[in-house]
C-alpha cells in the first residue's frame, strides 16, 4: 500500500497553515514534515 506525506515549509504562516488544515486534515497523511524558518507568530506552536 501507498503512502502519503504532506512536506510544508513556513515562515510566519500561522493564518494560512489554519486555513490550510481547515481544507485539508492532516490525519489524511501518514506522515507530515514542518520546516519552519524561525516564525515569531505561533506557527511553531501550532505544529
Amino acid at each position: 500500500m501507498n503512502k502519503s506525506a504532506l512536506f510544508i515549509s513556513t515562515l510566519n504562516e500561522i493564518e494560512g497553515i489554519t486555513q490550510l488544515f481547515k481544507k485539508v486534515p492532516i490525519s489524511s497523511f501518514d506522515e507530515c514534515y514542518a520546516l519552519d524558518g524561525g516564525s515569531t507568530d505561533g506557527t511553531i506552536e501550532f505544529f
